[in-house]
């Protein structure tokens, strides 16, 4: 189980995250919800090891964690497919998936010899998360990754998002501003500020009902509501 056990982060002086600890469930969707700099992108980073606690330990995480970015973070002047397979060639290790089957899965298997410069914002966030289905592991880390992308193409990647978590059993932590994608995505979601993190809140959404009736769903603004007043709570 990936967990933070006592973790304290800062630089320069400014602790950012303080004797923090949180577990992360195998198999399912953690969403971190908060204002900007409360501290949930530093929280990725450190269970990325892209950052190393002042103290305590990060744990659980056995493999390097696959990272989709707000920005696509593609090689401009590599292919499709190069770009999806980079990690698995730098690590040496064979992926969950081929890059073929990676591309497939998202919904672009004509597009492995495009540039990223030839594909909209949308096709380039799915190479992203192509990318992460051909890497060597099992938990993935998302950072805002759908916040420029407009309300449609949203609700596309979502519903991608959760197609493939739920075939492939990723681990996720997911990062969002919106409420609305917290609980539509949150197999449990926290609010972060200032580098903590609230008790958990589960939607318990029926995932048997298409995605439209998740989202219509008195489950969902039910649990919107409560994390609002968290939100408001936390802000005041």
């Amino acid at each position: 189980m990936p967990s933070l056990d006592a973790v304290s982060f800062g630089y320069d002086g400014r602790m950012l995250i303080s004797d923090l600890h949180v577990d992360f469930t195998p198999g399912n969707i953690s969403v971190l919800l908060g204002p900007s700099g409360c501290g949930k992108s530093t929280l990725l980073r450190l269970l990325a090891g892209l950052e190393t606690p002042n103290s305590g330990a990060v744990k659980g995480v056995d493999t390097a964690p696959a990272f989709v970015f707000q920005d696509a973070a593609l090689l401009p002047w590599a292919s499709v497919e190069d770009n999806v397979a980079l990690p698995s060639r730098l690590s040496g290790e064979a992926g969950a998936l081929s890059t073929r089957d990676a591309l497939q899965a998202v919904g672009l298997a004509d597009y492995a010899k495009r540039k990223p410069a030839q594909l909209s914002g949308g096709q380039r966030m799915r190479v992203s998360i192509a990318r992460a289905l051909a890497t060597h592991t099992n938990l993935v880390l998302f950072d805002e990754p759908f916040a420029a992308l407009d309300e449609i193409l949203r609700f596309q990647l979502n519903d991608l998002l959760l197609d493939l978590q739920q075939h492939y059993g990723w681990t996720v932590v997911f990062v969002t501003h919106s409420l609305y994608e917290a609980a539509f995505l949150g197999d449990r979601i926290a609010v972060m500020h200032n580098g903590t993190v609230s008790d958990w809140t589960e939607p318990g959404l029926d995932r048997s009902l298409d995605a439209d009736a998740q989202r219509a769903s008195a489950a969902l603004h039910d649990c919107v509501k409560t994390l609002s007043a968290r939100m408001r709570g936390r802000a005041e």
